[in-house]
């Protein structure tokens, strides 16, 4: 699902404009406020604009620095913008469809040896039942 640029606008109080700006600057190709991006990323946006206002109500509350810019940090304590760029996303991607073969690959292997053991059980019950049966003469 997606959404369109003036929607995002009206529910930041911001105008069609800037975030048309902010979304250029990230890589995104958006011609007009009728434009649409996905889901996740609007509302990462709105969220990250969102707490943007906040901390700047805060800020000039608390400071005259007006040049602050809000940016989330990661656990190594590495500042990152909440929002994703298109190759973030891309990169992510790839990476999660990585670790997904390796994973289906290891789970092929594992159940594979599981085969086997349980091969190797019913052969030693098979053998097991075998040597302890008298000898039909």
């Amino acid at each position: 699902m997606s959404v369109r640029i003036h929607a995002i606008a009206k529910e930041t109080d911001k105008t069609s404009k800037e975030i048309i700006d902010i979304l250029a600057g990230r890589g995104y190709e958006i011609k007009s406020a009728s434009s649409t991006i996905d889901n996740i990323t609007a509302q990462s946006l709105i969220e990250e604009l969102q707490a943007v206002a906040k901390n700047s109500v805060a800020e000039k509350a608390t400071s005259e620095d007006d040049s602050v810019e809000v940016l989330a940090t990661s656990a190594a304590g590495k500042k990152v913008p909440f929002v994703k760029s298109k190759e973030d996303l891309e990169q992510e991607r790839e990476e999660k469809e990585k670790a997904a073969a390796a994973n289906n690959e290891h789970a092929s292997l594992s159940a594979d040896s599981e085969k086997v053991v349980a091969d190797d059980a019913e052969s030693n019950a098979v053998d097991s039942y075998r040597s302890n049966r008298p000898i039909d003469r």
